[in-house]
């Protein structure tokens, strides 16, 4: 780790997380209506404006997929996911959920599956009864699935294992709920 020195006027959104740029070799993330990268090279950070509603965007939620030179975020508040070709500094939109609420942040969880799908994972309160949406980040499709286990409507965090295509995710029910207020739920999908 690198102590940049003082924040320059121009550069917002640091703290947030990203990805990695493996063709360039660079941090790059999207905050506040801007794509950013880091290069650590040089510490400079670069900022280059994009336009998406004035929603939070997830930046913790992002990927880079080398194939397409994209990197992508999913705005969970809209329910749209993005992609951001850098090469060519464009901004397009690779699907739309139909899940809007204000700060859906709060009720779901984004996990990225093969580097061309993500999983969203909304609360049942908010994504109703098909509150799984599949994302084919190659042509934008999206399956809606309801999968989740008896008793339980949310889910907190999870990982994906490419090699047995299997999301582990853990979750429970209501916070009120302590007989399965924090459980494993171990869910198979083949991609």
């Amino acid at each position: 780790f690198t102590d940049r020195g003082a924040k320059a006027g121009a550069v917002y959104g640091e703290g947030f997380a990203g990805s990695w740029d493996t063709t360039r070799d660079r941090l790059v993330w999207v905050h506040n209506q801007a794509f950013n990268s880091l290069n650590p090279a040089t510490n400079a950070v670069t900022r280059i404006g994009i336009s998406v509603t004035s929603h939070r965007i997830e930046t913790a939620d992002t990927w880079y997929d080398k194939d397409t030179d994209e990197l992508y975020f999913v705005q969970l508040a809209t329910g749209k996911v993005y992609g951001y070709q850098i090469g060519k500094h464009a901004l397009r939109q690779v699907a739309a959920t139909g899940v809007t609420a204000d700060n859906a942040s709060s009720y779901a969880v984004v996990y990225l599956t093969d580097t061309k799908h993500c999983l969203i994972v909304y609360d049942q309160s908010v994504g109703g009864g098909q509150s799984w949406k599949l994302v084919s980040l190659t042509t934008g499709a999206v399956q809606h699935l309801n999968r989740f286990a008896p008793g339980c409507t949310h889910y907190n965090t999870g990982v994906y294992h490419p090699p047995t295509k299997t999301i582990v995710l853990t979750g429970g029910s209501s916070y009120g709920n302590f007989t399965n207020g924090a459980a494993f739920h171990h869910y198979k999908w083949n991609l």
